[in-house]
């Protein structure tokens, strides 16, 4: 009898990864009967091993393959070859004092894309990850609420290029790759599947409930979405994890600030920070940072320039948001900066939107009576960021500083931006004519009064305990805050509330103004009756955002115990239609609480502020004025990690989706 051959015979399998790994019969349906009565469709995925061409897809053309090295004229293949090593070895950029003309080109740009192909050891897991993206008419749902409800304030996302990668990855990734019938890809579509999940997880921060995605999952209240948006998160960390960071993309670049969007919502500032980090490094690297000209030659069609002239205009975007949350972050939150002013060269972007198709499109800024842009909020925030370089290179914010003339100065600069601002978003007599056609214009408006007189409490924070005219700049600063954080609060929904500033900025302002009036009762009447309202108003809408933020129901009390301490030092005379507002009786609510009904105040009465407890004597004893007001008044004041040292920190409840708790597996209907 013949000898065995030694070469195994191998079945090819057919079943999905799920059936053939739990030895069950596959109808090799996509999603299987198996996988759809286990309620796990999102997990059937097929391997293959069979290679085929991009070109063997229908209607679609292949995109080019770019040597992402650029010879050095006169220099040899093998040259250039050995000087990318040695790059690559010893860590160094290869681009020059300009950005990379190919290093971040990708599916969203109009030129050739690098083709990449994972190892077999990495496939199957990466397709397992990306087969758990929900149906792509949830996924359509979700996207279209980020950029309805969030991207306005974010400004992370361009939809454009957003909408030209999620086609790619439904062409050539989910389509092509998960089924085995492509092999390569350009890098940023692999990334993409990691972007994805976390804008899903953002948008269900923000979802509304009676949507399809919340009856299909069954997320219809908030525990349940913030679950599932955790869930997703993690599978976007998971894909980073797998791929690696070593060879960035723009992509990859929006999924990290994505992540730091999403933890900063869950209030995670501190992860937030770190992932920030990542996410500057992979820029800088790709050399977002530096200036990049566009030029238009004799071989090239009007319509390509124009593609690449908005191109680089959507990365001057993306590294502006970049650099105003770092700048913000070191100066507000006491982070030390990642970036620095001197090692930049990018020039700002233009304040205008992006048109749907860039390449019609000349670069222009917007007119008088054009539509307001987008984007003049963020470009704000970046001037005001620059403005956080000189003031730190100057030791403005720092009690020692020699001369306390430049703090007026940096003042006066702060005005003059605002004083420069377009009239649709200026908040001091703006134009309202576009506020019915333009959804987000009011809450951009507020958005830039916070920014500024944050970042003038801020300023002012750390000379308040030696100068009476600081300490009067900074409680009118901290009034303003609160003020714009009361109308802004009211133009959002319920469904909102757990938006990061909602809460860090009213927090910031409230303890900042109880504490001082503890230490400084102020002289004038009405001041001190302005400062009372506008706290009670923050701890009412701490409250309302208590089910969705940690920070609010941490910082909420502490600043419950603040402010009875300040009331000690500064008895507020409530008017007549205030009178009992903490013990609890039936009346009508603070006149600052506009758009509140009186159901409202009264619908969580346990959690209420008209029920709050009145600490005795010893209690409030206990707090000593005198050292929180040093401690508010530092330069380098943490207010998340001072709540967190006077032992008020709340840790998130379990299943809340904010800690670490993320066993969720969403029911298909």
């Amino acid at each position: 009898m013949p000898g065995r051959s030694s070469a195994t015979r191998r079945r090819q399998i057919t079943s999905c990864t799920e059936c053939y790994r739990r030895k069950q019969k596959c109808d090799r349906a996509k999603p299987c009967n198996i996988c759809v009565n286990r309620k796990v469709p999102g997990k059937c995925a097929y391997s293959s091993a069979v290679r085929t061409d991009l070109s063997s897809l229908p209607q679609v053309s292949r995109p080019s393959i770019a040597n992402p090295q650029v010879p050095v004229e006169g220099e040899t293949p093998a040259a250039t070859s050995r000087r990318q090593l040695l790059s690559d070895q010893a860590g160094y950029l290869s681009i020059g004092d300009s950005a990379p003309s190919l290093g971040d080109r990708g599916s969203q740009d109009s030129g050739p894309a690098q083709l990449r192909s994972l190892p077999s050891s990495m496939k199957d897991k990466f397709r397992d990850l990306a087969s758990q993206l929900p149906p792509p008419f949830l996924a359509r749902e979700l996207v279209d609420g980020y950029f309805s409800e969030a991207n306005w304030y974010f400004g992370v996302l361009e939809q454009h290029y957003f909408e030209k990668l999620y086609t790619s990855w439904r062409t050539f990734g989910d389509l092509g790759f998960k089924d085995g019938k492509v092999e390569e890809l350009p890098q940023d579509v692999f990334h993409f599947p990691a972007l994805l999940f976390q804008t899903l997880a953002v948008a269900l921060q923000f979802l509304p409930p009676n949507t399809l995605t919340t009856r299909v999952f069954q997320v219809e209240n908030s525990s349940d979405r913030d679950r599932l948006s955790q869930m997703y998160g993690e599978k976007g960390m998971e894909i980073m994890t797998l791929l690696g960071r070593e060879d960035p993309t723009i992509t990859a670049v929006q999924h990290d600030l994505m992540r730091g969007v999403w933890l900063k919502n869950c209030s995670r500032g501190k992860e937030a920070w770190h992932v920030l980090g990542s996410a500057v490094r992979m820029a800088q690297e790709l050399g977002l940072h530096l200036h990049s000209e566009v030029y238009q030659t004799r071989d090239s069609k009007v319509e390509d320039t124009l593609n690449q002239l908005w191109y680089e205009e959507y990365k001057r975007r993306l590294w502006i948001r970049l650099f105003a949350w770092d700048s913000h972050m070191a100066f507000t939150l006491n982070r030390p900066r990642i970036i620095h002013l001197s090692d930049c060269t990018a020039k700002p972007p233009l304040d205008c939107d992006l048109p749907f198709d860039p390449s019609v499109a000349v670069p222009t800024v917007v007119g008088e009576h054009d539509p307001p842009s987008s984007f003049t909020p963020h470009l704000f925030q970046y001037s005001l960021s620059r403005l956080v370089h000189e003031a730190m290179s100057l030791n403005a914010n720092k009690r020692d500083v020699k001369d306390y003339s430049v703090v007026k100065k940096i003042h006066g600069e702060v005005l003059s931006l605002l004083d420069n601002l377009p009239a649709v978003v200026r908040h001091e007599n703006p134009n309202v004519s576009w506020d019915n056609r333009c959804s987000h214009l009011a809450k951009q408006r507020e958005q830039i009064a916070t920014s500024a007189n944050s970042f003038l409490l801020a300023l002012y924070r750390a000379h308040a305990r030696d100068r009476r005219e600081s300490r009067q700049a900074a409680v009118q600063a901290a009034l303003s805050i609160l003020a714009s954080q009361e109308r802004l609060f009211n133009m959002m929904g319920k469904h909102a509330y757990n938006l990061y500033i909602l809460t860090i900025y009213s927090l910031d302002a409230s303890i900042f103004l109880s504490v001082t009036l503890a230490e400084h009762p102020l002289t004038d009447i009405d001041l001190t009756s302005q400062v009372h309202r506008a706290i009670r108003a923050a701890l009412y809408r701490l409250q309302l955002a208590m089910e969705r933020s940690q920070l609010a129901r941490s910082g909420e009390r502490i600043l419950k115990l603040c402010y009875q301490k300040m009331e000690r030092s500064t008895p507020f005379e409530p008017t007549s239609g205030e009178q009992g507002i903490f013990a609890g009786q039936s009346n009508p609510p603070n006149p600052l609480l506009t758009d509140i009904t009186v159901s409202q105040l009264h619908s969580s009465p346990e959690q209420s502020i008209f029920r709050l407890p009145v600490l005795n004597g010893s209690e409030l004893d206990q707090l000593n004025s005198s050292i929180m007001f040093t401690n508010v008044t530092e330069a380098n004041f943490d207010m998340t990690l001072w709540i967190q040292q006077m032992g008020y920190w709340e840790n998130p409840a379990q299943g809340s989706g904010t800690g670490q708790d993320s066993a969720f597996d969403p029911p298909f209907e």
